[in-house]
Order: C-alpha cells, then structure tokens, then sequence
C-alpha cells in the first residue's frame, strides 16, 4: 500500500513556501525601522512615541482595527488577470474603514486562501498590497497563505486584509451630536469598488455581456470600468476632521456593504428619530452601473441597498462648518443630503432604510 502524504492530500508545503519566497520582496519593501520578524509567523511593531505619550482623558491614544475582504470581484480579476488590482483593494478597504475615525494606519496583514496556491500566478496580488501600503507608510506586518483543498472551491481565490491603526478620542466623531439640519457631504466613487460583485457577475452572465463591451458614454470597456480599483480616502477623512474637529463633524463612514442606503443609516445612532435624507439629484451618474441595471434589470432600491450610487465615502456635519467646507477651493466633498426628524435611519428619496 502506498503511503500517504500531504502532497497527495491537495496540500503541497513546498509551493506554499515557493510563494512565501517569491512573494518576500514586496513584503520587504513596506518595512521601516520599527518592524521586527520573529522566525515564526509573526511580527513585532514597535509603537509611534505618540501612541505611547501619556494623555488626557480628553484626548487620549486609541488603536484601531479593522477587518475587510474584496468578495467576487476577485473572480473577474483572476479572468483578467489583474490581480494587482485585488491585492490594492484589500488594504485600501480596510484603510478607508480606519479612516471614519480619523486614524492612521500602523500596519496590514492578509489572508488568502486556495485549493491550490499558483506561486507565480499569485505573485501580481502581494505586488499590489505592497504599492499602496508604501504609499501610505504601513508595514505589511505579516499574513497566512492557505491551501484548502475541498473547502475551497477549485480556482475560487478569497482575500481578506486585517488592518490595524491609532486615533485620538478627540478626533473621533460625535454621532450623538447630530441634529436635524446637519449636512451629508459625499465623496466621489469610482468603478464599484469591492461589493456587490455576486450581483454583477449574475448580470454578466444572464446577459452575455463581453468584458470588451464599450461602457455607454465612456472610454472604457466593461472590464476595465469593473476593476477599477478602489479609491483610498483616508487622506480626505482626516483633513476634514482637522478642519472641522468633533462635534462639527458628527460621522464618516465608508460606503461598503449595504450600500449608499445601508451606510447613511450608519450616520446616525438608530433611536435617535433622525433620518439621512439623500437627495437622488445630487448623485453623480456611474456609467457601469447604469448598463448594468437596464441589462439586470435591477431595480433602484436594489441598486441603492447594494451599491454605493456614485459616492464612496460620507460625512456627516453640522450646517455651518459644511458650508464652509463647500466654499473652501478645490474640496472634493459635495452636498448630497441633511438630516431631518424621521423613524427611519436613512431614504434616498422614497426608498427607506429602518
């Protein structure tokens, strides 16, 4: 009888280290100073001095954590080989979630999974993690590589970033300070992000649609307009909260699952009989979406309890600091709502959120 192995099983130890290996450099190049690898599977950061300062209640250090995926859309990825676009995406996720309370990033791990780890194939998605955690100065600290015969489907690839960061209370929104007539800024999306991606690729293949097919009104195809990568808006987070500190700005949120509906009920605490009201005229027109809603068809309260409708990230604030916010040169916010006395946490015009 022929003895049995791990290799034999579906897991082969060797490829993953070929991966671990060929993958090292792109770690590497996120490093600074501060960062020791034990020889096991960890790291160790050592913390900023401010983290470390003592401080009063008021204002006083707090860590941050965060965990986020990219879902499906690593499936059209993978078709288009464009990987790189995957692995950018499950950092600035998770940024874009520490971003809602003003913090910065101290370091990101990742997680992947696989029936089978393709060393060189896999190479393009670390190549990506590893650009914007440089470009924002954030250690990929370390992260597990796992090979899942019969638990993962074969082919089907999950990414799942983990990112950790520090906050001072006083930088944190005031959520219990909002009050009817305070405004929701928005910031512009691009593409579709990361959710909803189950929903497109039903459309996609009900109706044929080519990835090389030309998105109405615009130069891109379907492909390219689909991975777009995900915008990083933690830069624009934390400048607004330096201009307008808490309580003027009463919350952030980043519009992830649930969509543009689901997370401007995020803006408020749910008993607080307040409602966000987004205005659907002033929500920019995202081609993509457009085509792929007529091809669906998909209804608009579908589309709004599943994409983010043109607007990737949201603030909330007080009347006056938002119009001072609108009539700062060059802000990238724009006025899409305010709130008003409801029982419902948000609506986009009729369609309402409990």
């Amino acid at each position: 009888m022929t003895a049995l192995t791990y290799r034999a099983a579906g897991v082969d130890p060797l490829r993953a280290e070929q991966l671990l290996q060929a993958a090292r450099p792109f770690f590497q190049a996120t490093q600074h100073a501060g960062v020791r690898h034990l020889p096991a599977f960890a790291g160790l950061l050592e913390l900023p001095a401010a983290l470390c300062e003592a401080s009063s209640t008021a204002d006083r250090p707090l860590l941050v954590a965060s965990c986020d995926g990219v879902g499906t859309k690593v499936r059209l990825a993978q078709a288009a080989r464009q990987l790189e676009v995957i692995g950018r995406d499950a950092v600035v996720v998770n940024l874009n979630d520490l971003a809602v309370v003003g913090a910065q990033p101290l370091f990101f791990l990742d997680y992947l999974a696989a029936a089978r780890l393709d060393p060189s194939g896999l190479l393009p998605l670390f190549s990506g993690m590893s650009a914007i955690c440089r470009q924002v100065g954030c250690p990929l600290l370390g992260g597990e590589t796992a090979e899942l015969p019969g638990t993962v489907t074969p082919g089907a690839l999950d990414v799942v970033g983990f990112a950790v960061g520090w906050t001072r209370s006083s930088r944190v929104p005031v959520r219990r300070a909002a009050r009817v007539g305070d405004v929701i800024l928005g910031l512009p999306a691009s593409g579709l992000h990361a959710n909803g991606y189950s929903l497109v690729r039903r459309v996609l293949q009900q109706r044929h649609l080519a990835p090389s097919l030309r998105v109405p009104g615009t130069e891109q195809t379907l492909q390219d307009a689909l991975l777009t990568p995900v915008p990083l808006y933690l830069d624009a987070a934390c400048e607004l909260l330096a201009r307008h500190p808490p309580p003027l700005t009463r919350a952030l949120a980043a519009v992830t699952g649930g969509g543009l509906l689901g997370r401007a009920g995020m803006l408020v605490e749910p008993d607080a009989g307040l409602c966000a009201q987004i205005d659907p005229s002033a929500l920019p027109t995202v081609p993509v979406l457009a085509l792929l809603a007529e091809a669906g068809p998909i209804a608009f309260d579908e589309l709004a309890r599943t994409f983010h409708l043109g607007i990737g990230f949201l603030a909330l604030l007080d009347a006056d600091a938002a119009r001072a916010e609108q009539r700062r040169p060059g802000s990238p916010w724009r006025t899409i709502g305010t709130l008003r006395a409801a029982s419902r946490v948000a609506a986009i015009g009729s369609i309402l959120h409990d």
